[in-house]
């Protein structure tokens, strides 16, 4: 599933799209992920390894789904959801966005359109993510 929009009233000035990552998306999911402002957040002290990282996108449980926000046609950012195949349990999603996007509201975006997403499928489940206490708006 893919949506898109026109951003108003954002420093995001381009169209965005939000939409399933495909095994093409790969390098640019490896470089989002590179980035040290997602290194940080992620948890890690080091990016990826490329041989273990291209391991565990292909091979994605049928539970995980990456996600890949553009804008302007170019990665922007990323979330991940990992819905349990429990009906009553959370799912989990991790967000990533682009240090040239962070502070335009990117990951707010993603998390509006997974939510809509999410209700749309008719998964009916609460999304819950850990975020960093120092990690700012």
């Amino acid at each position: 599933t893919a949506s898109s929009s026109q951003s108003s009233g954002s420093s995001i000035e381009e169209d965005r799209r939000f939409r399933v990552a495909a095994a093409a998306d790969f390098d640019s999911l490896l470089a989002l992920k590179s980035e040290q402002s997602n290194i940080y957040w992620s948890g890690f002290d080091s990016p990826p390894d490329t041989k273990a990282f291209r391991r565990w996108f292909t091979a994605l449980p049928s539970t995980r789904t990456v996600f890949l926000a553009e804008v302007g046609g170019r990665a922007a950012g990323y979330l991940s959801l990992d819905a349990s195949d429990k009906t009553d349990a959370p799912a989990e999603i991790a967000i990533g966005v682009g240090e040239e996007y962070r502070g335009a509201r990117l990951a707010t975006w993603m998390l509006e359109e997974i939510a809509r997403q999410v209700r749309a499928d008719g998964l009916g489940c609460e999304l819950v993510a850990w975020i960093f206490l120092d990690n700012e708006p």
